[in-house]
């Protein structure tokens, strides 16, 4: 009798067992998170445009890998997306041939989706795009093939400082022919080759590398056409003459332990390229120290060059850039004398929870020490695994100011809800970068880290007045009291709402800023700012009031 009661009874434990499972089962599908719809039309001339693809993506990605949610217009000129998640995203049309004809959203609208939000009018009015096409021939008049062609603006914006960036880029085919259509209306210059700038350079890899020249035959940009693109035009023959071909050379030489004068194999490289006392562009190498130490750079264009040891994870070793000069011949001979490098070391500690699930996602981070030096290479990243009992060591650091943080290479998501509260040496709190000096050994370094749960739901809500055309809201987040913050900053739509995810309980500042009037450089900002407290595990719901009638700060330089 008491075995039968003892097999009824373990038998009716199963099965409440099992109900209990299936019932969290459908609890827990129940509390999946409404998704949210974004819908909108898109129009050509005024006129409905039907087969149009819409896109929504994640507006500010933490992999490659993230997902777009796609839709397409009906013969109304109307598309409905639908199953979007909460978050922020961009939406923009993928119509290659035109343009979005508002000049201040391009690339597309930004939209912030609440849970279960339904998100209308997020319209889109195209205009056929322009065309540059022409053909790119050699000193020789022979047709010069894959040869990247890039668009710059003619126009540079008032104070700005630096290189151009180009615009759009595409190779020539195999009749030295390109064609760039989908332009927007603009005044362009168009080139080929390296800019003397070094930025946009590369490593050639064994093709033919010229010296930038601008369309039709000129190496001065101030002296290149200038193409006048409006809507639907399209501009031929914007060919361009090439000189010749720049020589390529190489560079080798050895990598060696300081102190032993031991060659070192397996070391990789970094080169950049120096513009005088600038630092230029860094250049991709695949360059790696054989048994003997010794290493070979190229297709190397002439100019001055640094190469450095790219940082080697847990070793203690690090080495001075070594710069040189390509002028007419190869280079050998060069010597990498490594030596040994500061160190960093301590724990990392999670303060505010013992979450399982939580505490496997903050074992998958890493440490990083990011060193800002002067001179070539000043600002290299270095990295450390967190140790099971939380240690950490940071090797080979260079001398210079050390911003540490967490870091997760391989998939940033993982530190969503991460957030560095304060690092203490010996106890001591330190207000910003470490201070490095050359081989300095420090250690008992506490990185003390804060888990978050909260997500705020924000809305800027603008009063006495209007936004101008084109204005962006900018929002900041800080600790209450303190002026800088590893938060970053949300994205904020047309609306004004923004989301922020993973963050800590606590009082924070949200200061909003907009430029009134034309933007750009004499822009005058109105700002507000509101405190708020956030609490873990809920959504909070923070209100900024914007008044436009204030008087505008200074202008912006």
């Amino acid at each position: 009798m008491k075995s039968s009661l003892t097999r009824n009874t373990a038998f009716l434990a199963f099965v409440l067992c099992c109900t209990a499972s299936s019932l969290f089962a459908q609890t827990t599908q129940a509390r999946k998170p409404a998704a949210g719809i974004v819908t909108g039309k898109v129009t050509i001339k005024g006129k409905a445009a039907p087969g149009i693809a819409v896109g929504v993506r994640v507006g500010q990605p933490m992999t490659p890998l993230e997902p777009t949610y796609k839709g397409t217009t009906d013969q109304d000129g109307k598309y409905r997306i639908s199953d979007v998640p909460a978050g922020s995203y961009e939406v923009a049309p993928v119509a290659p041939l035109f343009v979005v004809s508002d000049a201040t959203n391009q690339r597309g609208q930004t939209v912030v989706l609440a849970e279960g939000e339904s998100v209308d009018g997020i319209d889109f009015a195209l205009v056929r795009g322009g065309v540059i096409t022409g053909k790119v021939t050699d000193a020789d008049g022979r047709p010069v093939i894959e040869q990247s062609v890039s668009l710059l603006p003619a126009d540079q914006r008032p104070n700005q400082q630096g290189p151009v960036y180009p615009i759009n880029s595409m190779q020539t085919d195999d009749r030295g022919i390109y064609r760039m259509f989908g332009l927007a209306a603009g005044r362009y210059k168009v080139a080929v080759g390296l800019a003397q700038d070094g930025f946009f350079m590369s490593v050639a890899n064994g093709r033919p590398s010229y010296k930038q020249t601008f369309h039709p035959d000129t190496t001065d940009a101030t002296k290149a056409s200038i193409i006048e693109v409006t809507e639907g035009s399209e501009a031929t023959n914007v060919d361009i003459a090439l000189g010749r071909a720049n020589q390529s050379f190489a560079a080798s030489g050895r990598v060696i332990n300081g102190e032993n004068r031991q060659p070192i194999a397996g070391v990789r490289f970094g080169l950049q390229f120096v513009v005088g006392a600038q630092n230029g562009s860094f250049m991709g190498t695949s360059a790696t120290s054989n048994s003997q130490g010794e290493f070979r750079l190229e297709n190397l264009a002439p100019g001055k060059y640094a190469v450095f040891m790219l940082p080697q994870q847990d070793s203690g070793i690090r080495a001075d850039a070594v710069t040189f000069d390509i002028i007419d011949q190869d280079i050998s001979d060069l010597v990498i004398k490594t030596s040994t490098g500061a160190t960093l070391a301590g724990t990392v500690v999670l303060e505010n929870t013992d979450d399982k699930t939580v505490l496997g996602k903050f074992m998958q981070l890493s440490v990083q020490g990011f060193v800002q030096s002067d001179g070539p290479t000043g600002n290299i990243l270095h990295s450390a695994t967190i140790n099971g009992d939380g240690s950490f060591v940071l090797k080979g650091l260079e001398a210079g100011a050390a911003r540490i943080s967490l870091g997760a290479p391989r998939d940033r998501s993982l530190l969503l809800g991460f957030t560095v509260k304060r690092i203490e040496r010996d106890g001591i709190v330190q207000p910003g970068n470490l201070e490095i000096k050359n081989a300095d050994q420090i250690s008992g370094l506490k990185i003390v880290v804060s888990y978050g749960s909260a997500t705020i739901h924000g809305v800027v809500k603008v009063e006495n007045g209007t936004l101008p055309t084109g204005a962006r809201l900018f929002v900041r987040v800080t600790k209450a009291g303190e002026r800088t913050s590893d938060l970053r900053p949300p994205q904020v739509d047309a609306r004004g709402h923004f989301i922020m995810e993973g963050i800590p309980g606590g009082t924070y500042d949200f200061t909003v800023t907009v430029m009134t009037g034309p933007l750009g450089p004499g822009a005058r900002p109105v700002t507000a700012k509101q405190q708020a407290s956030v609490v873990d595990g809920v959504v909070n719901d923070v209100t900024i009031t914007l008044d436009l009638g204030q008087k505008p700060g200074p202008p912006s330089l």
